[in-house]
């Protein structure tokens, strides 16, 4: 990681955590450390600046919100009460939403199966590699690792 100085720290945290900070954006696009992280920045400024992190931390999981049990679902939903889900529901802001699933997974983790589904992916747009030959990569550079 590169090093950063005390008063570029200084600016990213007034970036991150004051909402009515109106120059975030001047500011990161004139820097050119900031400006290589630009939409990390803005995502945790949305998260952080604005309460939606702590908003989204305050509820308890299995409880208020988590995963429903049906296969389809993979977004997590409110809770009625503990491990019930709320029949039909799904929060409104997307946001929230994302912060609540990431939540849910961190908590109660992967499955194999989920695990095994998630390296399932197409490849990213505009990469010369397909999966298949970045997992081919992957296991040639373990294989060199263990000889």
């Amino acid at each position: 990681m590169k090093e950063v100085s005390a008063e570029k720290a200084d600016l990213l945290v007034t970036i991150m955590s004051d909402p009515y900070h109106a120059d975030s954006t001047m500011d990161i696009q004139s820097d050119p450390l900031l400006t290589e992280f630009a939409s990390d920045i803005l995502a945790a400024r949305g998260c952080i600046a604005y309460g939606m992190l702590f908003h989204g931390l305050y509820p308890r999981f299995q409880v208020d919100y988590g995963l429903h049990h049906a296969p389809h679902k993979k977004m997590a939903v409110p809770f009625a009460a503990s491990d019930t889900p709320k029949s039909r529901a799904e929060y409104s802001h997307p946001d929230m939403a994302i912060i609540y699933t990431c939540l849910s997974y961190y908590n109660k983790g992967l499955t194999l199966a989920q695990f095994k589904g998630s390296s399932d992916l197409p490849s990213m747009p505009g990469s010369g590699e397909s999966r298949e030959d970045l997992c081919r990569m992957d296991r040639g550079r373990a294989a060199r690792r263990l000889s």
